[in-house]
């Protein structure tokens, strides 16, 4: 935890990049927009993401019209990936706005990097961030890191219901169903053989296949990690995510939708898949559950 003695100690050393990536969504959001404000600008949130990610606007008090968009990046991903950079930017061009700012605690991956390229889109990661806040007063650093850091600064606010979260090892029951179809309405691991006609995995949810997943279509809108092999073709909706080889006929990926793994296309046969043998990973799960089922990956060592 996070040392509170923080008026014997140089301000400039009190904040780290570790620290940046380890702190509560919420106390992120509030450290950025205080920092924001001290620059002269006015900052309120306009939404709230079940990923501990937030979208904020910002504009000086005297030029309320020239606005301009400030994201944070998803709490549960190590790295700001490009499909965030390309949706951030069309949410800009659908606004009418001129710039925007993005920031990632944990850095950009090298796709981010690459396709950020000429787009009006600063990209701010951890020391970035740290360089403008240590250019604050002493004392105001000081106080930012004594709200941030008081008691538990660590464990993440329920981005839904605003209640703590608490460790666990998966993130609902297994999933014992059979059937023709399937469909996963809520987040869980599935450790049994999955076969069926069609499979959807929707909005919002994420499934962990720990052996290859055997479907005649399938259609994600979430995420899912493990193997598939698919008869016909998969499709990866936009803000979809597989983690893992697909073998299937054809994939079908929308704008935003993102395969990290091997795609195998084949016309004939089958090309058989090894089990993903997925460890058991440890999630956030809200304390409120089941009245909210909300979870939150766990990327980072605590």
């Amino acid at each position: 935890m996070p040392s509170t003695e923080a008026a014997a100690r140089n301000p400039a050393d009190l904040w780290g990049t570790d620290l940046l990536v380890q702190l509560d969504w919420k106390r992120l959001a509030e450290v950025a927009v205080k920092v924001v404000e001290s620059a002269g600008f006015e900052c309120r949130q306009l939404e709230q993401d079940a990923d501990g990610g937030g979208l904020y606007v910002m504009a000086r008090e005297s030029q309320p019209e020239q606005r301009t968009h400030l994201r944070i990046a998803p709490w549960d991903s190590v790295r700001a990936e490009a499909e965030l950079v390309e949706r951030f930017h069309r949410r800009l061009v659908a606004e009418n706005l001129t710039n925007g700012i993005l920031i990632a605690p944990g850095g950009f991956s090298e796709d981010a990097l690459c396709v950020v390229g000429d787009l009006p889109v600063e990209l701010v990661d951890g020391e970035t961030f740290l360089n403008t806040l240590r250019r604050l007063p002493s004392e105001e650093q000081t106080e930012l890191f004594d709200e941030a850091t008081s008691g538990d600064c660590l464990t993440p606010t329920c981005p839904r219901c605003g209640e703590r979260m608490a460790m666990r090892n998966s993130e609902a029951p297994e999933y014992d169903g059979k059937g023709e179809d399937v469909r996963f309405r809520n987040s869980m691991r599935v450790r049994r053989q999955i076969r069926c006609d069609s499979l959807i995995v929707e909005s919002r949810v994420r499934v962990s296949f720990h052996k290859s997943v055997h479907c005649k279509t399938m259609i994600v809108r979430g995420r899912v990690n493990g193997n598939v092999e698919c008869q016909g073709t998969v499709e990866v909706h936009p803000e979809a995510r597989i983690n893992g080889v697909v073998a299937a006929r054809a994939v079908r990926r929308f704008s935003g939708g993102i395969v990290n793994g091997e795609i195998r296309t084949f016309s004939d046969g089958v090309v058989r898949l090894p089990d993903s043998e997925l460890g058991v990973k440890p999630v956030w799960g809200c304390t409120a559950y089941p009245v909210c089922k909300a979870v939150l990956d766990c990327p980072r060592e605590i």
